[in-house]
């Protein structure tokens, strides 16, 4: 099969779908791969590291979109690129519906393609390997982002996380117990922050006081329970993900307006359009804004400010999915429950019932 990378147009994207270990092994397997000029600079991974093992470098954006039948992505594609699309062609990327207009998904729909959402690849067991492997970046990312913006410097409380001697600690709620919030947790917590964590799965909070060498807080997420923690917190970590739908709006502007003067709200779940009402997606030369006195970082692609780690993350989670599609062998890569559950068009036909209904599209069957 023909696999294009095009390069990254979202601003301040510098994520690469494929690093060239990954390209290697899928030339290895008989295919044709064709790169974008720069695709991986950002990442670290010059056009020679590409074409050392193989691949073709293409010099537009047009072209690279033309030449593959599988067309690999990290971002969304954009307007341009759905008018770009023909039918019979194949595109996986990521979705991120919460941040998705109409008129975008019209013109991708009406492209004709076959469409897979990498945040949709789901196991039986409920593992989705890109959203964890993303997920296990952006945990590692939030006490750097917390830090920098609780820095009196940067209009922030001025607060330490922990650690000091007969000093009070930061004290952080985060909503969500996945790989995220979670994750934020446990690192968090090391840093000697006082950590609350709430979720609406039990289960979830029993995993994290079983396992967690500095257990947090656990608490089942209420608005009762987040009307009395918000006003007490310095940071608020949102990173609640629903698949395939629009994350919940948990935070008030209410709520916000009752929270400590320059505290933070870092809303992980704007890719899915966030958990605040007060939020709205940001760059990472413009992270934040002060919306009710509260400081808010909503950038949705933390990940791309350590590309080149999270380039290999997302190449080692989507791979093994990448070569069944790319076998040419749809109906057998579709008897893949995991895959098959990714495909939210065929030819231009819905097959995902969440995305129908998001979009009054009928769903037809895969």
């Amino acid at each position: 099969m023909d696999i294009a990378i095009p390069r990254e147009t979202v601003i301040e994207e510098r994520r690469v779908a494929l690093v060239p270990s990954g390209v290697d092994l899928l030339l290895r397997a008989g295919h044709r791969i064709y790169i974008e000029s720069g695709a991986g600079e950002g990442a670290g991974f010059p056009d020679e590291a590409y074409e050392k093992v193989g691949a073709k470098i293409v010099y537009s954006h047009d072209e690279a979109l033309r030449r593959g039948t599988l067309i690999v992505k990290v971002q969304p594609p954009s307007r341009a690129e759905c008018d770009a699309l023909t039918r019979g062609q194949v595109i996986a990327s990521f979705l991120q519906l919460g941040v998705q207009t109409r008129e975008r998904m019209e013109k991708l729909r009406g492209a004709g393609v076959t469409a897979f959402a990498l945040e949709l690849i789901e196991e039986d067991d409920g593992a989705r390997p890109l959203i964890q492997a993303m997920g296990e970046i952006t945990a590692g990312r939030i006490p750097v982002i917390a830090g920098r913006y609780m820095n009196a410097l940067t209009g922030g409380r001025g607060i330490i996380l922990g650690d000091v001697p007969g000093v009070p600690p930061a004290t952080v709620v985060i909503l969500g117990a996945g790989t995220v919030g979670g994750g934020a947790a446990r690192k968090l917590g090391a840093l000697g922050a006082s950590v609350v964590l709430l979720d609406s799965d039990v289960r979830k909070l029993r995993h994290h006081l079983l396992t967690d060498i500095e257990r947090p807080m656990t608490l089942i997420s209420t608005p009762y329970n987040l009307e009395r923690l918000l006003p007490t917190a310095d940071i608020v970590v949102g990173a609640v993900s629903v698949t395939g739908e629009r994350a919940p709006i948990l935070i008030t502007r209410e709520m916000v307006k009752k929270m400590r003067p320059r505290s933070l709200i870092i809303d992980v779940s704007i890719d899915q359009g966030g958990v605040a009402e007060t939020s709205h997606p940001t760059t990472h030369s413009n992270a934040t804004y002060v919306e009710e006195g509260v400081i808010h970082y909503c950038v949705p692609n933390i990940p791309a400010t350590v590309a080149r780690s999270a380039s290999y993350a997302f190449t080692n989670a989507g791979l093994p999915y990448l070569v069944k599609v790319a076998a040419d062998k749809l109906a057998d890569a579709l008897g893949l429950p995991a895959i098959a559950r990714a495909m939210y068009l065929r030819d231009g036909q819905c097959t995902h019932e969440k995305i129908g209904k998001l979009f009054g599209w009928p769903v037809g069957a895969a």
